[in-house]
């Protein structure tokens, strides 16, 4: 739930959605919700799975550190939605391998 105060939710999502599209080769697929977060503070939360290319060692550090940094300057969440983010990865294998409704 996102408070109507902070959020019009027609225009983060589009904005959400157009900076999804700039993670290409690293993230497969980008999920989120909306949600207070433990200390009950208005919050996004991404989960994003990462490509097979992205999971690489050598390139783990850098294509997660893109993908947060991209979201965090396209959508900018504190500064224009009032909204804490939170990220969490997993690869594609460990997707195919853990059902997790709030993955989908």
């Amino acid at each position: 739930m996102v408070t109507g105060a902070f959020v019009n939710r027609k225009q983060l999502e589009a904005e959400i959605q157009q900076a999804i599209g700039k993670l290409s080769p690293d993230a497969d697929q980008v999920f989120y919700r909306f949600e207070d977060d433990s200390t009950g503070e208005p919050s996004i939360f991404f989960r994003i799975v990462l490509s097979d290319e992205a999971i690489q060692k050598e390139k783990h550090l850098a294509a997660t550190n893109r993908i947060m940094m991209l979201l965090l300057e396209e959508i900018e969440p504190a500064d224009n939605w009032g909204l804490h983010a939170y990220f969490n990865f997993r690869s594609r294998a460990e997707q195919e391998q853990r059902f997790d409704p709030k993955w989908t």
